[in-house]
C-alpha cells in the first residue's frame, strides 16, 4: 500500500503536515524573536540620561551571599549564585540571562530585582532597569549601603523620567544616605544648567 500523495508535491499527506507545521513554527519563532530584539532597541533608545559615568557596585561575594533572605526555589537560588559571579566579574550579559531564569521561578524575590535591575541598567536598557528596581524598592529591600533608592534613581533619569529621579535624589541627599555626595552633585550640575538657559 503506497502512501497518498497531497499536500506538498510529491510528500505523502502526513510527511506534508508536519513539514508545514514546522515551517509554520519556524515563521512565528522568527517573528517574536525579531519582536523581543524591536523591543529592546526601543527601550535602549531611552539610555539618554545625565551625563555622568555609571560606576559599578562595589560590593564583595561575601556580602552578596551573607543575606539570601528566606527560603527560595533551589534552582532560583542556583542561578542567582551563578549570576552574581557574573555580576562581579562585569559580565552582564550573562549575568541578566540567569537571573532572567530565576525571575520565572521566583518573580516576588525583591533582592533578586534588585540586581537583575542594576544589570539591566549597565547594559543600557533603563526601562526594564528602572520596573525591577521599583519592584524591589516597594518591597522594602535594602542591599549593602541601603543602595536601592540610588540605582532606582539613576534608573529613572535614564529613562527620561527625570522628576521622578531627581525627587528620589533630593531624598537622599535630605537623609543622607549613601551616595549623598554624587546626589548632590548630579542636583548641582541640573541647577547650574537650569541658571545658565536664564
Amino acid at each position: 500500500m503506497t502512501p497518498r500523495s497531497g499536500g506538498i508535491r510529491g510528500l505523502p499527506v502526513r510527511t506534508s503536515a508536519i513539514a508545514s507545521a514546522v515551517f509554520i513554527l519556524v515563521i512565528l519563532g522568527a517573528g517574536l524573536l525579531k519582536s523581543r530584539h524591536l523591543r529592546q532597541v526601543a527601550d535602549r533608545v531611552a539610555w539618554s540620561g545625565p551625563e555622568f559615568e555609571l560606576t559599578r557596585p562595589g560590593y564583595d561575594r561575601i556580602g552578596f551571599e551573607s543575606g539570601i533572605d528566606g527560603p527560595r526555589n533551589p534552582r532560583a537560588r542556583e542561578l542567582y549564585s551563578e549570576g552574581m559571579v557574573d555580576f562581579l566579574h562585569a559580565d552582564d550579559r550573562h549575568a541578566q540571562a540567569r537571573f532572567l531564569r530565576a525571575v520565572a521561578l521566583e518573580p516576588d524575590w525583591p533582592r533578586l530585582r534588585f540586581y537583575l535591575g542594576v544589570s539591566r541598567l549597565f547594559l543600557g536598557f533603563p526601562v526594564g532597569a528602572a520596573e525591577d528596581l521599583q519592584a524591589a524598592a516597594d518591597a522594602g529591600f535594602h542591599p549593602p549601603g541601603a543602595e536601592s533608592l540610588w540605582w532606582l534613581a539613576i534608573a529613572r533619569l535614564y529613562c527620561g523620567q527625570s522628576e521622578e529621579g531627581y525627587r528620589l535624589l533630593d531624598r537622599i541627599v535630605a537623609e543622607q544616605m549613601p551616595h549623598a555626595d554624587e546626589a548632590r552633585k548630579i542636583l548641582q550640575r541640573r541647577s547650574n544648567l537650569a541658571e545658565d538657559h536664564r
